[in-house]
C-alpha cells in the first residue's frame, strides 16, 4: 500500500498506518475552485508513478476522484465522506457537481458511503450495485473515557 495525500492546513496525519507521500499543501482557506490545478497535478503525478493496470486506486473526496477521472480510465474505489458541493449556493454549479459526483460513483469499481443519507440524496431508493456503506461512527468504547470539565475559553 502506498498512500498519497495533500497536507491540509499544515497538518499531517501522524497516526496513519502507512507512510504517506505528500502531494503538496492545500490551505483550508483557499476556495475549492482555486485548488483544482494543484489537485490535478498531484493526481497526475500519482498516475504517472503507477503504469501497471494491477494497481487499484482509492480516493476520498470528490475533488481528487474527479481529477483522476479526467486523466485516467483505470479502476478505482471512491469514498464519499462529505458532500461539499451541496453547500454551494449557486444552483447551476451545485447541479453540475452533483452530475459529476454521480458519474464518479457510476464509473467506480466500488463506492463507499460513510452515511446512508448520501446514497439517498443521490439515488433515492434505487441504489447502484457498486455501493456499500461503512458508517462513520464513534467506537462504542468512547463512553469509557473520562469526562473532562469544560475550560473557560478566552475567545468567548
Amino acid at each position: 500500500v502506498e498512500a498519497y495525500a495533500f497536507v491540509r492546513g499544515g497538518k499531517t496525519n501522524r497516526e496513519a498506518k502507512y507512510q504517506t507521500h505528500s502531494l503538496g499543501e492545500l490551505s483550508n482557506t483557499t476556495p475549492y475552485h482555486k485548488r483544482i490545478g494543484k489537485i490535478f497535478k498531484g493526481v497526475r503525478r500519482v498516475i504517472e508513478t503507477y503504469h501497471r493496470d494491477d494497481v487499484l486506486f482509492y480516493f476520498m473526496g470528490l475533488d481528487v476522484a474527479m481529477m483522476f477521472c479526467l486523466q485516467c480510465k483505470r479502476s478505482y474505489i471512491f469514498e464519499e465522506c462529505d458532500m461539499v458541493h451541496t453547500y454551494i449556493r449557486h444552483s447551476i454549479v451545485r447541479n453540475i457537481l452533483e452530475r459529476i459526483d454521480k458519474y464518479v460513483i457510476r464509473k467506480s469499481l466500488l463506492t463507499v458511503f460513510t452515511s446512508e443519507g448520501f446514497a439517498q440524496y443521490h439515488f433515492g431508493n434505487h441504489l447502484p450495485q457498486n455501493v456499500c456503506f461503512i458508517p462513520n461512527r464513534l467506537a462504542t468504547d468512547v463512553v469509557d473515557f473520562p469526562i473532562k470539565q469544560k475550560s473557560e475559553s478566552p475567545c468567548l
